[in-house]
């Protein structure tokens, strides 16, 4: 397939390109899964959270509904299950930046009742950072 459009470019992961094509600016993209049993946006992972993930722009976010299975104190989300939608998020982001990586280290903090979640890149002197 050639990217012959201004909108696209290849992203090289090992041996294989991929080409990703940039969205409309204006209307969301839905991201496939990392993987169909991937704990945070896998469709088929039994206890995963199955984050429908979006972009829009450079920015990707997700819905998310925490339920029986994502429980820690009664009546409330788990942190751990938190930081992994958290973490999904950003593993997306890089994924739109063509720049693939594993988190080093997540820091969380949890504001109270939120149900979506978003990420992006911020700027800084050195390579751009996830937010």
């Amino acid at each position: 397939m050639a990217c012959w459009e201004s909108n696209c470019r290849y992203i090289h992961l090992g041996s294989e390109a991929l080409m990703v094509v940039s969205p409309d600016p204006t209307d969301p993209q839905r991201l496939p899964a990392h993987t169909p049993t991937c704990m945070g946006c896998g469709p088929e992972n039994p206890s995963g959270l199955r984050l429908a993930v979006y972009r829009l722009r450079d920015e990707v976010y997700a819905d998310v509904t925490f339920d029986e299975r994502h429980i820690g104190a009664p009546g409330l989300a788990h942190g751990g299950a938190i930081a992994a939608a958290c973490d999904d998020l950003l593993g997306f982001t890089l994924w739109i930046a063509g720049t693939p990586a594993v988190t080093r280290n997540l820091a969380c903090r949890l504001p109270g009742e939120r149900d979506h979640f978003r990420a992006g890149f911020a700027m800084s002197m050195g390579p751009p950072v996830c937010h």
